[in-house]
């Protein structure tokens, strides 16, 4: 190529031919391919990235370049890195605002990957000693110059920050930790501030802003940044785990000043309560990530509890006004923060904060309406479920009061909504629903293995409103005895089976954490004995099989998995080796009702 003029001409030209769609798409994308393949394209492909007019040929240069950087590190000097990362620089600092998103992601990655993988570098051409580590200082110069400005520079940071949290270069995981580490002591304190004063600005009114589009663009800007910095692997252990098995979340100690007030808190709830999703979503995510901080981040235990006062003073604040919780994805995120509430406190903490009685009714009452409308809490009820067990499994150990008082009033009205909530989905299913959540069993079986702890917190009461619901279904099936026989079966059947199938999944989840009072053996005797009630139906259901009927053939797959998977719970539980307590009330009555 003749001269940098031409070379970005036809560069341009080959990246619209290529988008094209047209004839001439083969043979410009092979053409590409070879340029950014060569390193000794790094100067024409930056000077697209910097003054070309073409988003298409300024999105290849960027990824291009990455690619180079990447792959080809050590065959750039010291000097041709640093001169790239200053340029681009430059170029953000007077395109920034200009550059259409994708083109802005792009050269984002380049600059967060360069800033990575010279992290500990000092070229000789630079007299200050490891300039890369100085980014958030550049970056943050240009964000006083205008708004589009300040959206470009957190975009910057943002990439930044997934850039250090994650190994994307395949370095040695030694490398990687000694960098990110690095990154966490040097930036990512003054980087969170620096959103978190994004947002303090935008809430008081202090940021010139010409829309509400540019307002909610940097309110999702600064917010994606908060929490990219909440999330972050502070402790290096997490790479490549979901932040979701995480409990607490180990900011370092020199955060501690964030988490000594409420106000943090004050503004993320603002926030939401402000905004619609994503961006009220975002908020609750960096809320449920403030919620997770370490116990040793708080210099006494008083400031701890004033802070998780102030915390479930806000949640009772929502849930009595409902703010935003008719949104799906603002209800997700809300019902992953009650949970945390509890993961991260101990009852005898949570139950001596001043709101606690109002959170746990209000909490009980919004578990029970969602348990009402499964279609919308979907993926949710795994949060609630999981609180309410753990507040179940320490009831046990808490001395007696009014908290505990309410806690047993409703966790046995909690566990007959999630039994009713799950069979009237099953049903609902079956006649078109979306969601089944049966189809998803992995996920079912980790619900079930909590509901026990629920169950047993009075499990007279339980255990009776579960035998009304199985007497239904049993009832339902034996009216249709003779018709299926025939080989017909109805929508009544269907349904009846659907709504079985939960209950034997529910029973068998029950009966295997076994107690060894007689009065939980005679409730796990009148639960198995409808159970094998229900399991008799089977046979029925083969003579219809037999006759050619095959209606509703998967509900019968749903119903017999469940049936086995009673029988194998019921086997270890009270036939198998680990069945070592005499079960005589529980035999009696099988033997009462099944003869």
């Amino acid at each position: 190529m003749n001269s940098s003029g031409s070379a970005m001409a036809e560069m341009e030209q080959l990246c619209m031919a290529a988008m094209s769609g047209g004839d001439g798409r083969s043979s410009a994308e092979q053409r590409l391919v070879q340029v950014a393949q060569n390193p000794e394209n790094l100067e024409m492909l930056l000077e697209i990235l910097i003054n070309s007019n073409v988003p298409y040929a300024q999105h290849f240069a960027a990824s291009s370049l990455t690619t180079l950087m990447t792959k080809k590190w050590a065959s750039f000097s010291a000097g041709q890195k640093y001169n790239l990362r200053s340029r681009l620089l430059a170029m953000f600092s007077q395109r920034g605002p200009e550059l259409p998103p994708f083109v802005l992601n792009s050269g984002a990655e380049l600059l967060a990957r360069i800033t990575k993988m010279a992290w500990f570098d000092s070229p000789k051409e630079v007299t200050k000693s490891l300039p890369y580590q100085d980014i958030y200082v550049h970056v943050s110069s240009f964000w006083e110059v205008s708004v589009g400005h300040l959206c470009a520079g957190l975009a910057l940071l943002n990439e930044l920050i997934m850039e250090m949290h994650s190994n994307r270069t395949l370095r040695t995981l030694a490398k990687h930790r000694r960098v990110a580490m690095s990154f966490r002591d040097n930036c990512l304190l003054s980087i969170f501030n620096g959103a978190v004063k994004s947002l303090e600005r935008i809430r008081s009114g202090t940021i010139p802003i010409p829309s509400q589009q540019i307002r909610d663009k940097l309110v999702d800007l600064s917010l994606k940044v908060c929490l990219s910095c909440l999330s972050f692997d502070f402790i290096g252990t997490a790479i490549e785990e979901s932040v979701e098995e995480i409990s607490t979340v180990q900011v370092p100690a020199s955060w501690k000043d964030l988490f000594e007030t409420s106000s943090l808190l004050d503004l993320f709830f603002e926030v939401y309560a402000s905004q619609v999703p994503p961006r009220s979503s975002l908020a609750l995510q960096c809320i449920v990530y403030a919620a997770s901080v370490r116990r040793s981040i708080f210099p006494s235990q008083e400031k701890r509890s004033s802070y998780m006062g102030a915390l479930v003073a806000k949640t009772v604040t929502v849930l009595k006004g409902n703010t935003g919780l008719h949104e799906q994805e603002n209800f997700h995120e809300f019902c992953k923060l009650l949970s945390r509430i509890k993961i991260n406190c101990q009852l005898p903490e949570l139950s001596a904060l001043p709101d606690f009685l109002s959170w746990v009714r209000l909490s009980a009452s919004i578990t029970v309406q969602s348990f009402n409308s499964l279609a919308f809490a979907g993926n949710s009820m795994y949060y609630l479920v999981l609180l309410w067990s753990r507040m179940a499994t320490s009831t046990s150990y808490h001395k007696q009061g009014e908290a505990l008082d309410e806690l047993r009033r409703v966790l046995p009205d909690i566990f007959i909504a999630i039994c009713n909530g799950l069979e009237s989905w099953g049903v609902q299913s079956v006649n078109g629903a979306d969601g089944d959540p049966c189809e998803g069993l992995d996920m079912f079986l980790n619900h079930l293995d909590m509901l026990p702890h629920i169950a047993r917190v009075d499990y007279t009461k339980s255990s009776e409103r579960v035998c009304t619901m199985l007497d239904h279904v049993i009832g339902a099936l034996q009216s249709q005895h003779s018709t299926v026989q025939q080989g017909n079966v109805g929508a009544s059947v269907i349904n009846a089976e659907a709504a079985g199938a939960w209950l034997l999944y529910v029973v068998g989840a029950v009966i295997q954490n076994r107690q060894t009072s007689d009065t939980a053996e005679k409730c796990d005797g009148e639960l198995a004995a409808r159970a094998f009630q229900l399991i008799q139906w089977m046979e029925v259901r083969e003579q219809a099989l037999a006759a050619g009927c095959r209606d509703g053939i998967q509900v019968l797959e749903r119903f017999e998995k469940a049936g086995l998977m009673f029988l194998s719970l019921y086997r270890r539980t009270y036939i198998g080796d680990q069945a070592t307590v005499s079960s005589n009330h529980l035999l009696q009555i099988l033997e009462t009702r099944l003869g």
